[in-house]
């Protein structure tokens, strides 16, 4: 069902308006002016047709001299050529309708030749005329060798009006057939282009009730709509990666080990001053997405997509203050343990990353062993995990592939998350687990950072209380990250 004010009901209304008022046009104008331009052409023809006869020996006309006079006829045109016999006597030498020899049309031809003589319509510089007797006529005089020949041209419009008639209402067909042609083809037309502006409006609302898990798929055939999804899919992209760095310093700052009132103080207006703050860019971005769709060709997409960007940002900027001034290094509080299921963590993990993934075509190959259990604390150990496998999406360029193994080997349980891509250098292996090793310390974020370099930090920081040991390793072709835990025996 249509609504009045959706896209595809106004592109139908404005096509069929367009067809009425271009066809329509030209309908009317064809009603009211299309016979008298009709007339004046053939008027202009009609007073070429006497100005070639200046070229004719009109004495020989009878003879071979038609030629010239043939074509015209196939026009409609008719033609009658007299002269004064030495007499004095009018005598038609020329006549169209059959031919001037039979003696009936001879002497028709004669009275009317007679008539129009005496009346003084014929004139040495005719011109055509349309009369009350809806023909076209010429009369004129031509002078050869001392004889005047009068020529009386004229043509019937009976059939004139007839074909008028008939172009009308063949164009009021044309506009009827155009309009349903062009309905059902605008129809299929904005079927395109509206379904990827809903897709846009559900992944755009997933977004901002922060659930990230949906991508849109760029459109091919409009550019416009391809550029708005492209600039969505990266903005939902960044905003997951601002949402993972908040989870890292939550969760560091949750499980500092502080008592002092300061401290407390200062997480919960963290929390409290990130939420304010992050609110308003979203519905800046979100409001900005609505007007773009509902009003689609209306407003300057690019200045709306540059204001989309400026907000993803500013956002960034303001994640990255925020978090630097209040990060504080402190260690893990002692944590509760209990029998864990790696296993189950990492295909939940898996499952959740699987979108993702697709975003950017990454292959991901899993080799994960049932049941590897493990003596832990299961939030801690998933967010362990997850930061891994972050860690290869964003390291990971697109086509490439991504590798996760869980096994056990002797007494340990092994999870190794491979990565193509870029090797890590030797002086930075044993670095790569401080914080903020990304940057110095003594250094503001930039807007393009992608993380404030806490992942592997927090990686090593929870695996060490749970005494088990983080590596990292070169391969051919990429990275292998891995986990070593003490195998739970049930």
């Amino acid at each position: 069902m249509m609504r009045w004010n959706s896209i595809r009901t106004k592109f139908i209304v404005i096509e069929s308006v367009f067809f009425i008022a271009v066809v329509g046009g030209a309908a009317l104008l064809f009603i009211l002016f299309g016979k008298d331009y009709y007339i004046n052409c053939d008027r202009r023809k009609m007073n070429k047709a006497f100005s070639e006869l200046y070229k004719i020996n009109l004495k020989k006309l009878e003879k071979n001299n038609t030629r010239m006079i043939s074509k015209y006829e196939d026009d409609g045109f008719r033609f009658v050529v007299a002269t004064n016999d030495y007499y004095g006597v009018i005598d038609v030498i020329y006549s169209t309708i059959q031919g001037h020899s039979n003696e009936k049309i001879r002497n028709g031809n004669y009275r009317v030749m007679e008539h129009n003589l005496h009346m003084g319509k014929f004139s040495r510089e005719p011109e055509a005329n349309y009369n009350n007797n809806h023909n076209i006529d010429l009369y004129g005089i031509i002078k050869q060798g001392g004889r005047d020949y009068y020529i009386y041209i004229y043509e019937y419009t009976s059939q004139l009006k007839n074909e008028l008639e008939y172009s009308e209402k063949f164009l009021i067909l044309i506009l009827i057939v155009l309009i349903l042609v062009g309905g059902v083809l605008i129809f299929f037309l904005t079927d395109k282009i509206t379904k990827p502006i809903k897709k846009i409006d559900i992944v755009a609302n997933k977004i901002s009730q922060m659930d990230f898990s949906e991508q849109i798929q760029e459109d091919k055939y409009f550019g416009e709509i391809g550029s708005l999804s492209k600039s969505i899919n990266r903005m939902s992209e960044q905003m997951q990666r601002y949402i993972n760095d908040l989870e890292n310093y939550n969760y560091i700052l949750l499980e500092e080990n502080c008592n002092m009132t300061e401290m407390t103080e200062m997480r919960r207006n963290f929390v409290s001053n990130m939420s304010h703050e992050l609110k308003t860019p979203l519905a800046i971005i979100s409001s900005q997405v609505e007007i773009i769709m509902e009003m689609d060709d209306k407003v300057d997409k690019e200045y709306y997509f540059n204001s989309i960007l400026e907000e993803t940002d500013k956002m960034s900027r303001m994640v990255s203050e925020m978090l630097e001034v209040s990060f504080v290094e402190n260690s893990l509080n002692h944590m509760e343990m209990e029998e864990i299921n790696i296993t189950e963590i990492t295909k939940k993990l898996l499952l959740k990353y699987e979108a993702v993934f697709l975003q950017k075509q990454i292959h991901c190959g899993t080799d994960i062993e049932k049941d590897c259990f493990v003596m832990g604390n299961g939030r801690y150990l998933e967010k362990a995990i997850n930061n891994y496998l972050l860690n290869a999406y964003e390291h990971t360029k697109n086509g490439s592939e991504i590798k996760v193994k869980l096994y056990t080997k002797d007494s340990e349980i092994i999870l190794s998350v491979y990565n193509e891509g870029s090797k890590i250098e030797d002086k930075d292996m044993d670095k790569i687990w401080l914080n903020y090793y990304q940057q110095s310390k003594c250094k503001k974020f930039n807007a393009n950072q992608k993380n404030v370099g806490l992942g592997l930090y927090i990686v090593k920081s929870i695996i060490d209380q749970h005494h088990g040991i983080c590596n990292v390793e070169n391969k051919e072709k990429g990275v292998e990250f891995n986990i070593r835990l003490k195998k739970l025996n049930l």
